[in-house]
């Protein structure tokens, strides 16, 4: 099952999604993954925040931590990645009433460290290349913003 978040399913009220944005303060830098590059997917080989669909009956903090269990080895353990020490970093509504909750955490891992086990490939964005890059399903405003709260150091 794709779990990127922007790929929602339909809940009974609302569609809900759960994210991270993992950052790395010193060098200023984001987390994102290079979404499958398949035509039956949205957004096809567009970059995209770390997470999924909230499933129904699970909190968001529930599906985050699952979901990036499902996306991400953790080499070091041999295990999957173990989501923790993460806070929430802001809730959004889109327009068409779909809920992401975001979450944020200072990244404890190197790429080395970790393997994507759904997309292509992780990748360390700067705020200035963020800027060039066209994210799925229109989350560079929400991209904007996080960069903007690392800066001033509200993350």
């Amino acid at each position: 099952m794709g779990s990127a978040l922007g790929k929602k399913q339909a809940m009974p009220d609302r569609v809900r999604g759960a994210g991270v944005f993992f950052y790395d303060q010193a060098r200023r830098r984001v987390l994102f993954y290079r979404r499958d590059n398949k035509p039956t997917i949205p957004f096809p080989d567009q970059v995209d925040i770390l997470g999924g669909h909230i499933e129904e009956g699970e909190t968001a903090e529930q599906a985050v931590v699952r979901e990036i269990a499902e996306e991400l080895d953790d080499l070091r353990s041999g295990a999957a990645y173990a989501l923790a020490g993460h806070r929430l970093f802001m809730v959004y509504t889109d327009p068409q009433g779909a809920v992401d909750y975001l979450f944020s955490k200072a990244a404890d891992f190197d790429l080395a460290d970790v393997r994507l086990k759904e997309g292509q490939a992780l990748l360390w964005l700067t705020e200035e290349e963020a800027e060039r890059t066209p994210f799925a399903f229109g989350y560079n405003r929400l991209v904007a913003e996080f960069f903007g709260a690392l800066r001033d150091g509200r993350v």
